[in-house]
């Protein structure tokens, strides 16, 4: 009686050991899946902020949906700036930009 239990015991042993691989293959199989379906998704946005990031693509909503025209030479303002004055450059062009308007 004592070797059935033990071969019974051993059985269910072996059938849980493979149904559990099986699960874990099915679990492999849809996380890959996922990764593939997310790498092409990725894939599909870098196209996207590439085609957003275009000059022409700027440059067309700029002039077609914002009204906004191409400055003539007496428009425009070209700053130099000193390499020893390039600390704070982000908030002196803002401050300049915002005494304009």
């Amino acid at each position: 009686m004592k070797i059935i239990t033990g071969l019974l015991i051993a059985v269910l042993f072996f059938v849980w050991l493979n149904l559990d691989n099986v699960r874990t293959g099915y679990e492999i199989n849809k996380l890959e899946k996922k990764k593939a379906e997310l790498t092409n998704y990725n894939r599909i946005l870098n196209i996207e902020i590439s085609k957003l990031r275009s000059l022409e693509r700027i440059e067309s909503v700029a002039k077609n949906e914002l009204n906004l025209t191409t400055p003539d030479k007496f428009e425009t303002l070209v700053l130099v700036q000193k390499e020893d004055e390039k600390k704070g450059v982000f908030n002196k062009v803002f401050s300049f930009v915002l005494s304009i308007f």
